[in-house]
This record gives structure tokens, C-alpha cells and sequence, in this order.
């Protein structure tokens, strides 16, 4: 294991063992590395991850 504890909480930023971490300052999404963490399983993908980005800006 990577021994890595990322953690989250509205309005608080985001930590990795504690330590603040931020985005870079690219704008570009062509530019960038997207992950987002949504389950392999097709059935569970549909149902969970439609949703969320649904209401994703373009």
C-alpha cells in the first residue's frame, strides 16, 4: 500500500496525510488528469455516477 490518507470536507480543502494539498493552476481539461474515483462496476457506475455528472458544467 501507498500509506496515503487523502481527506476532504466542504469548504475545508483537501489534505494528503494531513498536509494541504491544491489543484495546479492549468485550465485546460485537454491539459489535465481527471480522476475521479467511480466504481468499475457497470451497474453501480449507472446508477451512482450519472447523477453526479449530470450536473457537472460542460
Amino acid at each position: 500500500m501507498c500509506e496515503e490518507l487523502f481527506s476532504t470536507a466542504r469548504r475545508q480543502g483537501a489534505t494528503l496525510n494531513g498536509v494541504p494539498i491544491t489543484t495546479s493552476s492549468e485550465r485546460k481539461l485537454e491539459r489535465s488528469l481527471l480522476i475521479t474515483g467511480f466504481p468499475y462496476d457497470m451497474w453501480e457506475r449507472k446508477t451512482t455516477t450519472s447523477p453526479i455528472l449530470a450536473n457537472s458544467p460542460n
